[in-house]
């Protein structure tokens, strides 16, 4: 009895044994079929969108395409195309640059210049649009205003001229950190489109944009090679720069430019890490549209930029009487200083400051020149010149009336000596000279002798 219990007991273990390797085997089997697929997705990954944009067809500033372009953001040294423009107002490519204490300590990225120094204005501008260098554009800010906080208070205003609604210019550099100007620079992706589009109407900027390279000696003469930031020039068919800027704050961003079968486009992108790929997507799409597309039915202001060369040439017109002076700005803004002085370049940045309209460097200015706050010299020679023309052609008519009125004398004489009507005549070259025509007298023959 006792040994069939145990038997009994030991079949019953070994049911429950195969039951569960059954069960282990049938669960392992699903396990086995799918080891060698792959894993269902759980997720679906999203590519980060810019968070502004803005598309425009640069020949018509009609825009096409945007999210956000209103939003004010801080631009990074994307702001550097405005910074070029409103030092273009005051600085000739032909002039020098001086260095002060201020500039030379600018952080990094820069070209490594140094107080006391002078540099060719053209080879600042160029490490300005090339390689982003934050003292070159310190430098032409205090060139161009005298102090930063002049330059910045210019700015404003011609952003403003320009049709830009969106900017307070604060760092000509774009620097948004402790060493920034009174906290950096903001403005818009619909505002950089604008500056784009003029930078572009610039043959001086938009030649450089559109380099890769540039080469030159510095003022201590240590040679300098240039290689733009700007990878897009050799990525996207067509490119011609424009403009790239990133800071912790303000992210990374790109003002995008580039021609294709004669159309221009203008992209930016604020606020995305792959910036290249999301410039291109918006150039693709613009040169699939057709010319004349209605887009979301805005358009940018009319290019409004000039620059103190292009006046001068326009200026080489007037006499030389006049000395033809150069025309070093066309005012933006109106003039709160009461005098003008010049002072060495300045060693800090005063928030708001305005240092009556001194110009650093070495008796080097380049501002608006003015008599006790009258006129700029510009302006009188405008008048001038209109004064000038008016006299010419007064004086021109003048000369017709006489001419007029000596020639139908002469011809009156001429038919009096035809008919030998003339005793006496004064001289008819006297142009004030009367002619007087004495007619024979009554009963005398006209050899002089009486009737008999």
């Amino acid at each position: 009895m006792a040994r069939g219990s145990k038997r009994f007991h030991a079949f019953r273990a070994l049911r429950a044994l195969i039951g569960l390797g059954a069960l282990s085997l049938a669960a392992l089997v699903p396990v086995v079929a799918t080891a060698g697929a792959a894993p269902a997705p759980t997720s679906t990954v999203v590519e980060p969108v810019p968070a502004a944009y803005i598309l425009v067809d640069a020949d018509s500033g009609t825009v096409l395409l945007a999210k956000s372009e209103r939003d004010v953001r801080y631009p990074a040294s994307t702001i550097k195309l405005l910074t070029a423009l409103s030092a273009l107002q005051h600085i000739s490519m032909n002039d020098t640059v001086p260095v002060s204490e201020l500039t030379s300590s600018r952080p990094a990225m820069k070209i490594g210049m140094h107080p006391g120094e002078q540099w060719k204005a053209s080879d600042v501008f160029e490490s300005l649009m090339l390689v982003s260098a934050n003292d070159a554009a310190y430098a032409l800010a205090e060139k161009a205003g005298g102090t930063v906080g002049n330059f910045a208070t210019e700015t404003n205003a011609f952003a403003k001229s320009l049709g830009m609604r969106d900017t307070t210019f604060k760092d000509p550099a774009g620097l948004d950190d402790p060493t920034s100007n009174i906290g950096g620079s903001t403005t818009s992706a619909y505002d950089l489109a604008v500056a784009a589009r003029n930078v572009l109407a610039v043959p001086e900027l938009a030649d450089m944009a559109r380099q890769s390279t540039y080469k030159f000696t510095g003022p201590d003469g240590v040679g300098h090679t240039l290689t733009s930031h700007d990878t897009f020039l050799k990525q996207y068919r067509g490119a011609t720069g424009l403009k790239t800027g990133f800071t912790s704050k303000a992210g990374r961003g790109f003002v995008a430019a580039a021609t294709r079968d004669g159309r221009t486009m203008i992209a930016v992108v604020l606020g995305v890490y792959d910036y290249n790929s999301w410039a291109a997507r918006l150039l693709d799409q613009g040169f699939a549209t057709a010319p004349g597309a209605a887009g979301i039915n805005e358009k940018l202001p009319p290019v409004a930029a000039t620059t103190v060369d292009s006046r001068d040439a326009l200026l080489t017109t007037l006499p030389r009487a006049l000395g033809r002076p150069r025309l070093q700005t066309v005012a933006v803004a109106p003039t709160t200083t009461a005098a003008t002085t010049t002072t060495a370049a300045t060693s800090s940045t005063q928030a708001g400051t305005a240092t009556s309209g001194a110009k650093s460097g070495a008796g080097s200015t380049s501002g608006s020149t003015s008599s006790g706050g009258g006129l700029p010299l510009g302006t009188i020679a405008i008048v001038v010149l209109v004064l000038l023309v008016i006299a010419f052609f007064a004086r021109r008519a003048q000369i017709k009336r006489r001419r007029k009125v000596r020639l139908a004398r002469q011809r009156a004489l001429a038919v009096a000596r035809r008919r030998n009507m003339i005793d006496i005549v004064e001289p008819p070259a006297a142009e004030s000279s009367h002619v007087a025509v004495i007619r024979p007298a009554a009963g005398r023959k006209r050899d002089g002798s009486r009737p008999r």
